[in-house]
């Protein structure tokens, strides 16, 4: 070492390293000390326990202006960019006094603990000079032994352009490449030509501005070595004034930093890059400052939020930082997240917290959390607001039990096929369709259950499926019974890739039912075909909309004109007017309209009956039909009914005049005009009972014979009371006379029954009368008694007896003759 003039500043530099402070602190918290060497009441005036149990913190006491030095030299060490550092900054002591410092250290790793131990040395300059005053007595070995090991270079030079070195200790070689004389004195080297020529001159600006100043100053800048290679350095110096307050030079200290630079680019480029990331990161990213132990969610402070955390959170940064996590999200406590956060702080290891829904008055949103702790001991919280994403996977999964749902119920049978035709999913349905179980139908393929006679249809069939993407039809196939059904089929191929779907339906109900429409239909076109008449179609307005039916009814114009046209334009007006309101009412009650009406032809006048029915709300179907006979008919009818009219009132004639006979009867005594009252009344009778007859008869014109004989003689037989002793006997065919042949039988039958029944049986004689009435060769009607007989009657037409007078009288009338027996009582045999 030279030992020029530089006494002062070996002196400075010995005094530095004697008041040198061990000392250690966690890497993780890096302003509380663990250690630190008692002589620090040397340096700051604060004792050992102060730092140590925690009343002071190393923050405390840095100048506030070095602190942002201070804080990326720690930031650099936790990113792992430096393992040794030296650092030169500024303390205030117990006095609040300036205190320069440098501080070296180096990290050292223990197991999982990691930590940063170090000397803390006194800058060249004291704010307070009494707080380093010390009286050096030193050897020269000492003070040689100190300077020469020292990390750089110390020096004194004049305040002069060259800066002409007075004194350069033995790091000069090493940081400059120059040996310490070559530059005392300017003897080789003028130290000025060192610095790299861009920056002399700005250097020398800086000097003179720190000189007028009166302060410490630092720079950096880029030197050149003797081997021609750039270097960084860090110079910290001052001014050396004279008693007399003239200046005498400069001292300092000059120290290679070109590793530190190099890593606070490469930290400065981490930034950048960290904070591009920061800023332009789609997710929000959020930074904390731990404080107490982190247990709460306003332990948590905010030291940074990027752009779009800020947009998650509706806030400006200054709304933000220096706020705690509970300040912006009041029921975070509640949300779980913090012990993900406080066990991260604690261990250091990543953390995933899932998608969980976050409220408060503000939100209710899903947010999932990436956190993780950065070297400076700060916590980042990665986090994305995927509510939209939970509410689609919500859905997503709503989606798929509807699905699963509609899968498993469906009434259909769904078959899901691979490429090579195998089953590789189906629903109940399908089971029951096919009668085999889900396990035996995913072992099986499509030709498993084919029709046994139709294996290459259905390969043809795949491949066309496949090639047109879709297909749909009927198809038959086994079930496990060995049954054939019919099926409607829908498929749709490459649902996804190498999946096809197939959607199968029995229709053999829907065939059975096909088959009895159409036979329904056939048997309703056979039925509409029966009808007679023809079938039209029309609106509310009477508009001819269809004809469903026609039919060769006599119209004045042919079926098809009618179409389009109205029945007020086909018929005459009163009638289309009549049959309009009839189609209006069948509209406005929803009930059946008949309406008859009459169409004058060319061959005569025709009637016509419309029987409206509403179809819907604004049409109805007509049926029309020819009713002209059916009212010939019923004009017949109306003749018969005034004929059995008239017959009804004869008969009741005949009857009163019955009733005037019986009651002038009283009005005599004897007995042979009673007994002529009486035949009287007998012979109205039987003519009234003809036309009674006569009037109940389907046809009104004929009379069946045989009940009229059995109405006359029971009639007879009950006046004249011979049910005791006499037995009658009735014998008839059947046959239909006109009133005109009816009534003369009625009362010849009634003379010869009455003749009988008064004198065949006197003093109530036992007998019979017998009555035959026969249609062999003719009619025949005999009358027969077994009684005592009447003797000779051989010119009975000239008889007294008006009876036997009317016999042959009504016998004659009907071209008749007469016969008599004798023989056995009477018989009376009337033959036409």
């Amino acid at each position: 070492m030279q030992n020029n003039t530089g006494n002062g500043m070996e002196l400075e530099i010995l005094r530095r390293h004697i008041h040198a402070v061990v000392f250690r602190r966690q890497l993780q918290d890096p302003w509380r000390l663990s250690f630190i060497g008692s002589n620090i009441f040397t340096l700051t005036g604060y004792s050992q326990q102060d730092f140590l149990e925690n009343r002071l913190s190393w923050r405390d006491i840095i100048f506030s202006r070095d602190l942002d030095r201070f804080e990326s030299l720690v930031n650099d060490i936790a990113a792992g960019l430096d393992d040794e550092y030296e650092l030169n900054y500024r303390i205030l002591n117990s006095e609040n006094d300036v205190v320069s410092v440098q501080e070296n250290g180096k990290i050292i790793f223990c197991g999982s603990d990691c930590y940063v131990e170090g000397i803390i040395l006194p800058g060249p300059k004291h704010e307070a000079e009494n707080v380093y005053s010390f009286d050096f007595n030193g050897s020269g070995d000492v003070h040689y032994f100190l300077l020469s090991n020292l990390p750089g270079m110390a020096y004194m030079c004049l305040n002069d352009d060259n800066r002409t070195m007075k004194f350069v200790s033995d790091g000069c070689l090493e940081l400059t490449g120059y040996r310490p004389e070559d530059l005392i004195g300017n003897r080789d080297f003028f130290f000025n030509y060192i610095i790299r020529p861009d920056w002399r001159n700005t250097l020398k600006a800086e000097w003179q501005k720190r000189i007028f100043e009166q302060s410490v100053f630092h720079f950096e800048y880029p030197i050149i070595t003797a081997y021609g290679n750039e270097k960084w350095v860090w110079e910290q110096g001052r001014i050396v004034y004279s008693h007399d307050g003239e200046i005498i030079g400069i001292e300092g200290f000059i120290s290679d930093i070109t590793d530190n630079r190099i890593k606070r680019e490469r930290l400065s480029k981490s930034e950048e890059l960290f904070r591009g990331l920061f800023d332009t990161i789609p997710s929000g990213c959020a930074i904390y400052k731990v404080i107490n132990d982190g247990s709460r969610g306003s332990d948590y402070i905010v030291t940074d939020f990027n752009h779009t955390a800020l947009r998650l959170e509706g806030k400006g940064k200054e709304e933000v930082v220096g706020r705690s996590l509970y300040d912006l999200r009041p029921n975070i406590d509640q949300y779980g997240l913090i012990d993900v956060f406080q066990r991260v702080w604690i261990t250091g290891e990543f953390a995933y917290y899932p998608a969980r829904v976050y409220s408060d008055e503000r939100f209710d949103n899903w947010y999932e959390n990436y956190i993780f702790k950065i070297p400076t001991g700060e916590i980042v919280a990665i986090y994305n607001d995927v509510t939209d994403k939970v509410k689609s996977q919500q859905a997503l999964r709503e989606s798929q039990q509807r699905l699963s749902a509609l899968f498993e119920n469906a009434m259909d049978s769904i078959f899901l096929v691979n490429d090579s035709m195998q089953y590789v999913d189906v629903n109940p349905a399908a089971c029951e369709l096919t009668g085999y179980s889900k396990e035996e139908l995913l072992k099986m393929f499509i030709s498993d259950i084919s029709h046994p006679q139709k294996h290459d249809i259905a390969k043809r069939m795949w491949k066309k499926f496949i090639e047109d993407g879709k297909m749909s039809g009927e198809y038959t196939i086994q079930r496990m019974d060995g049954q054939l059904v019919e099926v409607e089929f829908f498929a749709a191929a490459n649902i996804i890739p190498g999946l096809h779907l197939s959607i199968l339906r029995d229709i053999t109900e829907r065939k059975m039912t096909e088959k009895k429409l159409r036979e329904k239909e056939d048997y309703n076109r056979s039925v509409v075909g029966a009808i007679p008449g023809m079938i039209i179609r029309s609106n509310s307005e009477g508009e001819y909309l269809d004809i469903l039916k026609s039919s060769e009814l006599k119209l004045p114009f042919k079926v098809e004109e009618m179409l389009g046209k109205k029945v007020t334009d086909v018929f005459p007006q009163d009638e289309g007017q009549r049959i309009l309101m009839h189609i209006k009412m069948a509209l406005g009650t929803m009930s059946l309209q008949v309406i008859e009406y009459p169409l004058q032809l060319a061959d005569g006048k025709f009637w016509f009956e419309a029987r409206i029915a509403p179809l819907n709300e604004t049409e109805v179907i007509a049926l029309i039909l020819d009713i002209t006979e059916r009212k010939h008919l019923d004009e017949m009818k109306n003749k018969e009914i005034l004929l059995k009219e008239v017959h009804h009132r004869v008969k009741n004639n005949l009857q009163l005049i019955s009733s005037l006979l019986n009651l002038q009867s009283r009005n005599f005594d004897s007995h042979s005009v009673k007994n002529a009252f009486t035949d009287s009344q007998n012979r109205v009778r039987s003519m009234s009972l003809a036309h009674e007859k006569l009037y109940q008869s389907p046809d009104m014109s004929t009379i069946e014979m045989s009940d009229y004989i059995r109405s006359i003689a029971g009639y007879l037989y009950q006046i004249y009371n011979m049910a005791e002793h006499t037995e009658m006997i009735i014998e008839t065919d059947t046959a239909y006379f006109s009133v005109d042949t009816a009534v003369p039988l009625g009362l010849i039958l009634n003379e010869l029954v009455t003749n009988s029944l008064k004198h065949a049986f006197p003093e109530e004689k036992k007998g019979s009368i017998t009555i035959r009435f026969t249609c062999e060769d003719g009619y025949t009607l005999e009358v027969a008694d077994d009684g005592i007989g009447i003797g000779d009657v051989s010119a009975s037409e000239s008889s007294s007896s008006l009876g036997l007078k009317i016999v042959y009288m009504l016998a004659d009338q009907l071209n008749g003759t007469v016969e008599v027996d004798t023989s056995n009582g009477t018989s009376f045999t009337v033959s036409f």
